[in-house]
Parts: structure tokens; C-alpha cells; sequence
């Protein structure tokens, strides 16, 4: 698998620009997010990330590690879009914060993750979303 880097546009050269640039910038990162949840099985899994970010300084890691899981689980293996691509993204990030089994296999859990959110063919339009997963 070749690994493609975005190509990233010029800095704007005054402050309009730049803001403009944020602007659109905030624009598909908000489409990328509503294409999500333009599903039933994308809003579950939308709504269990959501709960388990907002759950992680709160309760035990394993328990929102489970919340991840859950969350991924609803998107079988052969869905590459971006609602299954977030869920294992989020699912392969609680793997490498668990203190508990092998860290190695952890890791390697959280690797495969990693090359399976590589698959969707629209991360690269959320230049955000993209970079995090270079």
C-alpha cells in the first residue's frame, strides 16, 4: 500500500484569506461529520464516540474502551465509509490507552485499526481528518 500525502494549499499571504481558508476549512470538516450520521447505523455509532469522548476523564478506561468497541462493532468489516472509519479510529486511539493486557498486542490491534481507516476513500477530503491519520 502506497501512502498518499495530501497536498496541502499555499498559506494565505493576509488575515481575510487565512480566515476564509478556516472557514472552508470548518465547512467540510461539518460535512464530513453530517455524512456521518446520514445513517441509522452511522448516528449509533456517532452518538457512542461522542458519549465515550466526552466519558474519558470520568470513568475507567476500560469501560470506554467498551464504548469504542461497541461503536466499531456496528460497522462490518467490508464498510470503509467515514462513520465505520471514525469508529475504528477512536477504537484503535482506546487501545493504545489501556493499562491493561499486552501492550504489544494492544498496539497491534490498534496498527490494524490504523490500516483500516487508510481504506476510506473520503478521509482525504477532511484535510483535519487526513492528517491525523497520515
Amino acid at each position: 500500500m502506497t501512502l498518499q500525502i495530501p497536498e496541502l494549499p499555499p498559506l494565505p499571504s493576509n488575515l481575510f484569506d487565512l480566515l476564509r481558508a478556516i472557514r472552508k476549512t470548518l465547512q467540510v470538516k461539518l460535512s464530513h461529520e453530517r455524512a456521518m450520521s446520514s445513517t441509522q447505523r452511522g448516528r449509533r455509532s456517532v452518538d457512542l464516540r461522542m458519549a465515550a469522548q466526552e466519558a474519558l476523564h470520568r470513568l475507567p478506561v476500560e469501560q470506554t474502551h467498551e464504548m469504542f468497541r461497541q461503536a466499531a462493532e456496528l460497522h462490518p468489516p467490508e464498510d470503509v465509509g467515514r462513520a465505520a472509519a471514525a469508529a475504528r479510529f477512536d477504537l484503535a486511539r482506546s487501545f493504545e490507552r489501556q493499562q491493561t493486557g499486552s501492550r504489544l498486542e494492544n498496539h497491534l490491534h490498534a496498527e490494524q485499526l490504523y490500516r483500516q481507516v487508510l481504506l476510506c476513500p473520503e478521509r482525504d477530503e477532511d484535510s483535519l481528518r487526513a492528517a491525523l491519520t497520515l
